[in-house]
């Protein structure tokens, strides 16, 4: 018996040898030749990885508004300042005064996930601020600020329209978390 074998149905006109990866139409072997007993299965593994990315994608962005813990830099509170303002809100702008507290859960339970330093400041955090404050953290750091240890705190808070587009910056002393300094701007 020979290892050339028709494809599914009167469509493939062709043979296929899937050992060596060739056809009568394509005699020479490719290393990619993936030989395809049934197409529909094949367009629907493709189809099913193509709305795995789509979702995954759409989580990426909401996982976009997650704090990120830095160690290690010193600022003055004026440069403390300036990157509140050079930091891009991102997605947290789409985000209403409702959805808000819900939000920031998510982001604190994103930054607890960060490791011991994470979880020390998400704890703080939360001790601090009450669980239904309508803002979300989308910067926080670990730093020096004027040679002091500071936890350094953007949030995006509600704007006049209710989505949040006004930046909230803490620049709070580790670990206490005594206010060195606050500042909101729009």
């Amino acid at each position: 018996m020979s290892d050339r074998r028709t494809l599914r149905g009167p469509r493939s006109p062709y043979t296929h040898d899937r050992d060596a990866g060739t056809s009568e139409r394509n005699p020479v072997p490719h290393k990619l030749c993936i030989p395809v007993r049934c197409p529909a299965v094949a367009i629907a593994a493709a189809v099913a990885v193509l709305l795995l990315a789509i979702v995954l994608a759409g989580c990426a962005s909401t996982s976009g508004l997650g704090p990120v813990v830095a160690t290690g830099a010193s600022y003055t509170t004026a440069q403390v300042e300036d990157a509140a303002q050079a930091t891009s809100l991102g997605d947290a702008t789409r985000i209403t005064r409702e959805q808000a507290p819900a939000e920031r859960q998510k982001a604190l339970a994103r930054l607890r996930g960060t490791g011991a330093a994470g979880v020390a400041v998400a704890d703080l955090i939360t001790k601090l601020f009450p669980a239904d404050t309508a803002a979300v953290p989308v910067r926080v750091e670990l730093a020096k600020v004027g040679g002091t240890d500071a936890l350094n705190i953007l949030e995006a808070a509600p704007g006049r329209d209710g989505t949040l587009t006004t930046r909230r910056l803490w620049i709070l002393s580790y670990p206490d978390g005594q206010v060195l300094d606050s500042v909101s701007t729009r």
